[in-house]
């Protein structure tokens, strides 16, 4: 055998080099520049980024595992690196550790195929398809607005920009708390800010940008992480998010004093919200803090990505301008299904009638009170998916910063919208 075939979940482009498995996050030296690296237990890891980004930066070029969930993090930072992801091939058909393979598509092949890459040419010549609906990028490492200098000139704007992303990027691998002990808040504020800011600088328009939703378990695998957290069971419904700002202040300020900085800049296109809110008081907490802190003068948000934030949305309608439906995270715990467990992948759908009552509630509500809404996740790049919530509400969708990606979802958007309103109308649920 010379190939072998699995699914491609990242992004369909073409890679060679020797093959490097790594089992852990302790193994992540041996790989180097060029490597295809074979995540052995990435079923066991789910949401893993601080050993996946180590690895990127190490000089990966495409991963390969047996079992992942389509939504798993290590996947969407694949998407915005531009990296292939292959999954469903067990160890047992790999060839011996350091053998050149190639991923082509969604086959991994023995040896180094020479290949001519036109990827970087067709990105530099596409051309964005106008439709009535704005296209915004989800954005994780902003280095990626000056490598991709057309982003801009094919989007609308930034629907959320993860700041814990962009810190993974600053710490390299060493815990937040350690990194201040080392430098200090003011020094890790200002390389933040520093960060985030050609990503205002490209846009005009407005870019939303969400305070950290790192997880215990995430932040425990860093340098000193044992020192400064305890270990958690269970990270999916654990201290992170909105809970861990407004209970311990120490990173959430260091991003409150990125944003005053970027404001004292003169940036006036920034907008700010916390992921992973259950409750309308924390929610207040959250903002208060941030308005206490001299923020007044930008524009705050709610990310609905928990049942509890769908069912008492109207709460909070005047504390907020715009949100972001989380359809990843809000079908994740409205089914109860993890959405990295590629066994369940078949059920984890946001179409499922009991999802689809909860975004269609959000928005509903959102429309009544004239709150910009936009939906992200797995359905910002499956137009056919929100076709029913477009011909309604009319949101703004968001989508992986990958150019042909962008290009395919303008193009199907288009299409839908030409079509009659009762051709994508779907029943409403109430």
């Amino acid at each position: 055998m010379n190939r072998i075939t699995g699914n491609q979940q990242g992004v369909n482009t073409e890679c060679c080099g020797p093959i490097r498995t790594v089992s852990s996050e302790k193994e992540r030296s041996k790989v180097s520049s060029g490597d295809i690296v074979y995540l052995q237990n990435a079923g066991e890891t789910p949401d893993d980024i601080v050993t996946f980004h180590q690895l990127i930066k190490a000089g990966a070029v495409g991963f390969i595992c047996e079992s992942i969930g389509r939504t798993d993090h290590r996947v969407i930072v694949a998407k915005e690196f531009g990296l292939p992801f292959i999954t469903a091939i067990s160890e047992y058909e790999l060839p011996e550790e350091g053998t050149p393979v190639t991923i082509r598509g969604s086959r991994l092949l023995y040896g180094a195929k020479k290949h001519t890459d036109t990827s970087s040419k067709m990105s530099s010549s596409l051309a964005p398809t106008e439709t009535n609906t704005d296209v915004l990028i989800s954005l994780g490492f902003p280095e990626l607005i000056k490598k991709r200098e057309r982003l801009p000139k094919l989007t609308d704007g930034v629907g959320y920009l993860r700041t814990e992303f962009v810190l993974l990027d600053i710490l390299d691998g060493i815990h937040p708390y350690e990194y201040i002990k080392r430098h200090s808040e003011n020094i890790l504020a200002n390389k933040l800010a520093n960060r985030i800011e050609p990503v205002l600088e490209a846009y005009s328009s407005d870019v939303w940008i969400r305070t950290d939703d790192f997880s215990v378990k995430q932040l425990h695998s860093m340098e000193e992480g044992n020192t400064y957290e305890s270990p958690e069971e269970n990270s999916i419904l654990g201290w992170r998010g909105v809970s861990r700002s407004v209970s311990e202040q120490t990173l959430y300020e260091v991003q409150l004093k990125a944003i005053q900085i970027l404001v004292n800049r003169g940036y006036d296109n920034i907008g700010l919200f916390p992921p992973m809110t259950r409750f309308p008081e924390e929610y207040r907490t959250w903002k208060k803090q941030a308005t206490d802190f001299g923020l007044t003068g930008i524009r705050y948000g709610l990310m609905v990505e928990t049942p509890a934030a769908a069912l008492t949305f109207e709460e909070l309608t005047d504390q907020i301008s715009f949100g972001v439906v989380g359809c990843n995270d809000l079908t994740q715990y409205t089914l109860a299904i993890s959405r990295s467990n590629d066994q369940l992948q078949e059920q984890y759908s946001p179409q499922r009638r009991a999802v689809r009552c909860l975004i269609d509630r959000v928005l509903d509500i959102a429309d009544q009170n004239a709150i910009e809404m936009a939906v992200g996740g797995q359905v910002g790049s499956d137009p056919d998916a929100i076709a029913s919530m477009l011909t309604r509400y009319e949101p703004s969708v968001i989508t992986t910063p990958w150019p042909q990606t962008i290009v395919n979802v303008q193009n199907r958007l288009s299409m839908l919208e030409d079509q009659q309103p009762t051709e994508v109308n779907a029943p409403r649920y109430s």
